[in-house]
């Protein structure tokens, strides 16, 4: 039962990808997990407003299932067309503790995963489920804002490592325009091309070093 409800959310949330996939050359296999990337980007940014949406429905006396449908009808895709899926494969009779898992399967997201876990136990526990919905909502909103201010300082850092990095190979090429035995020595004398390949060759381990450094974990 698991598997064939985890197989129906499956289909539901990756069927527009494959669809394009089948229209797209394999060759484009770069673009698909970029433009992946920029889906998955979309669905965590949207968790918390759907989150929000979900223990509204709660509050008003809606079950979770209907709940679920209503955030899917007011969030944007590609997280509203996972919640639709969701409450539609409830109402056909997939258990919706198995939907949310499958979602989480279907979308491996730290947030996803979150989410899927505090309805998948307000689904099995009742209780206070608007309330944890909002607990989830802002836990995930808060990691969404520390990830935003590692991504602008990690983009900072970046940038300096670049400047860095492109400093010395500008000075060598104005010490070059400026002083002709410069550019004498260094690009026509065994010695100065010895110079030349040392200093490239640190320049680009030290680059290669600042970016491993400056890469968000």
């Amino acid at each position: 039962m698991v598997g064939a409800a985890r197989g129906a959310v499956r289909r539901g949330c990756g069927r527009r990808d494959r669809r394009r996939s089948r229209r797209r050359p394999a060759g484009a296999a770069c673009l698909r997990r970029l433009w992946r990337g920029r889906g998955d980007a979309r669905v965590e940014a949207a968790l918390p407003g759907a989150l929000d949406a979900v223990a509204r429905s709660l509050r008003s006396g809606a079950s979770l299932r209907q709940a679920i449908g209503e955030a899917g009808e007011s969030t944007p895709a590609p997280l509203g067309d996972d919640l639709r899926d969701i409450a539609r494969a409830a109402a056909h009779g997939v258990a919706l503790v198995d939907g949310l898992e499958g979602w989480a399967g279907a979308r491996p997201l730290a947030g996803v995963r979150l989410a899927s876990a505090a309805l998948c136990l307000g689904s099995e526990t009742g209780g206070a489920q608007a309330r944890a919905v909002d607990g989830v909502a802002g836990t995930i909103r808060d990691q969404l804002a520390v990830a935003g201010e590692l991504r602008a300082l990690s983009s900072q850092a970046r940038i300096s490592a670049v400047v860095i990095t492109l400093a010395p190979l500008a000075f060598c090429a104005l010490s070059s325009t400026v002083d002709p035995r410069t550019a004498t020595f260094l690009f026509r004398t065994p010695v100065g091309l010895a110079f030349l390949a040392t200093g490239l060759a640190l320049d680009a381990l030290a680059a290669l070093w600042m970016a491993r450094l400056t890469r968000p974990s």
